[in-house]
């Protein structure tokens, strides 16, 4: 491992003397301990010793010209291993396409050429990637700039641009966290196995669409068991689902959407339109200063030698995977409130790579979503039964009946009627623009929401204390907050004297168990 970073750094050009003399204390280590075979060691030592890291780093240095001077596209389809006749059949599509009078015209002619070039520019991707994780050493910057960008041609992208993706290469660490993925390094973690796929958009996910597929007759049951454990048939899956729809989402003209990155759709330069790590977790992080309990979600907790505690349903904070697509997009989307069934698994935001759009509004929008589609996945059928107290519950029959509501002036319920009809009847969307409103004006005493939505929101979405304690004197908040707030204590109260029955019975309190008391403090 300490040789392989050594390697990677060395052609990043960067400083590898702590590496180098880490590998040297451990190589001395190995010789000394035997605790493996003599002519291993010696053969694993000596490839390390003989290694020339400099020439390696000159020799990635003197590709810097690459990108203007070779032909990247051919570059790329070379890797790729693709048949001839299939890399002919994109060349002339890629050319057809370049010579379009308007590369955004919604015409027949643009609309026939886009829609033929998509099928063959993921099926060279799924070529491209599979020669990259299979020796991720032999791929060049230009590979790299089509597996985390989607670049393709020089000519379609710009010098300029081109140039900037290229030294993007170098610093592709701001793209990458333990939950922010560009989509070649999603598509690795589910190759080695550190992720599923996600579902399609029947809401399949990869074992409920081979056994679709087995039900169909186009699989047999052989080939099920075959491909259920299948890494590259999981990642093909990806890439044909998810990765195919979500590209042309996130990028937000779908009619227009080519997956070639163009220079018409970067009207900033690479540097400021990178939707990098930090500008990510900033912008979410805004969130949970105002509305806390957005990722919290209830989780049983379970002690075999303690049953005070067993069963106790506790909140736990779940934060998002973040997925990068490689495109110059200007919407955002929420792929799925869970990575499966359980609850405690991560939700998977997607992002564009590049974007000139408001990021704070996409993932206030995107946050929306996820609470409106988290809480209908944890009340499952009841989810818009007013029965069972909950976000969806109270906002659907908030929506449904509100021209009979008291505490709706009629201005408020025209006011709604107009918003109903502008989601085209979808309440979703009618919470996410109250959310919106929620977020960005409410929280700093800005009052933009009715009387029901207010007080629905300040049950299901509370503000963080801080914000509470500068609205509570507000006579629109007068009453619903400090409501909120005594509950808030007795929740707090009955945790209290549950965690010292607990401890004084031998129970240890944990970390989820400190989290979970936080929760109802904050």
């Amino acid at each position: 491992m300490y040789f392989d970073l050594a390697i990677r750094s060395g052609k990043r050009h960067l400083d590898i003397a702590p590496v180098k003399q880490e590998l040297s204390f451990l190589s001395e280590f190995i010789r000394k301990s035997q605790l493996y075979e003599p002519a291993l060691i010696k053969t694993r030592i000596q490839q390390y010793e003989e290694y020339d890291f400099e020439n390696a780093a000159s020799a990635q240095l003197s590709k810097k010209i690459d990108v203007l001077t070779e032909n990247c596209l051919k570059h790329i389809l070379d890797f790729s291993q693709i048949s001839s006749e299939e890399a002919g059949a994109f060349l002339a599509q890629v050319e057809a396409y370049r010579n379009l009078p308007d590369m955004t015209s919604t015409d027949s002619a643009a609309y026939k050429i886009r829609k033929q070039i998509a099928p063959l520019f993921y099926n060279i991707y799924f070529q491209v990637f599979m020669q990259a994780v299979e020796d991720e050493d032999a791929a060049s910057p230009i590979i790299e700039m089509f597996l985390n960008f989607g670049f393709m041609d020089t000519k379609l992208a710009g010098e300029e641009n081109a140039k900037a993706m290229y030294d993007l290469t170098g610093r592709l660490r701001q793209f990458k966290s333990e939950r922010v993925y560009t989509i070649f390094t999603w598509l690795k973690s589910i190759y080695f196995g550190r992720n599923e796929p996600s579902k399609n958009e029947f809401e399949l996910d990869y074992m409920a669409y081979l056994l679709e597929q087995r039900k169909n007759g186009d699989l047999t049951e052989e080939q099920v068991k075959k491909m259920q454990n299948d890494q590259k048939e999981k990642v093909r899956f990806e890439i044909q689902n998810m990765f195919t729809s979500a590209n042309r989402i996130t990028y937000g003209k779908v009619t227009t959407f080519c997956p070639i990155l163009c220079e018409f759709d970067l009207i900033n330069t690479i540097d400021k339109m990178a939707v990098t790590v930090d500008r990510l977790e900033e912008e979410l992080n805004k969130i949970r200063k105002v509305d806390f309990t957005a990722f919290y979600r209830e989780v049983n907790f379970t002690n075999a030698a303690n049953d005070i505690l067993n069963h106790e349903l506790l909140m736990s904070e779940v934060l998002p995977d973040i997925i990068l697509m490689p495109n110059a997009g200007t919407r955002a989307m929420m792929w799925q409130e869970t990575a499966d069934k359980r609850r405690d698994t991560r939700a998977r935001f997607l992002f564009p790579i590049f974007t000139a759009a408001n990021m704070e509004e996409m993932m206030i929008e995107t946050v929306g979503r996820y609470r409106w589609e988290m809480c209908r996945k944890i009340q499952g059928v009841r989810w818009n039964d007013i029965r069972e107290k909950s976000l969806t519950s109270e906002y659907c029959d908030y929506l449904q009946f509100y021209r009979k509501n008291r505490d709706l002036s009629a201005d408020a319920k025209d006011k709604l009627k107009t918003a109903i009809q502008r989601a085209k009847n979808n309440y979703r969307e009618v919470f996410v623009k109250d959310y919106q409103s929620w977020i960005n004006y409410e929280s700093k005493g800005s009052f933009r929401l009715n009387k029901v939505a207010r007080e629905i929101m300040v049950v299901y979405c509370p503000f963080a204390k801080d914000i509470r304690a500068a609205l509570k004197a507000n006579p629109m908040y007068q009453i619903s907050i400090p409501k909120f707030e005594r509950d808030n204590a007795k929740k707090a109260q009955r945790l209290t004297a549950l965690y010292e029955k607990y401890q004084k019975a031998g129970g240890e309190i944990t970390e989820e168990l400190k989290e979970n008391l936080l929760y109802c403090q904050l």
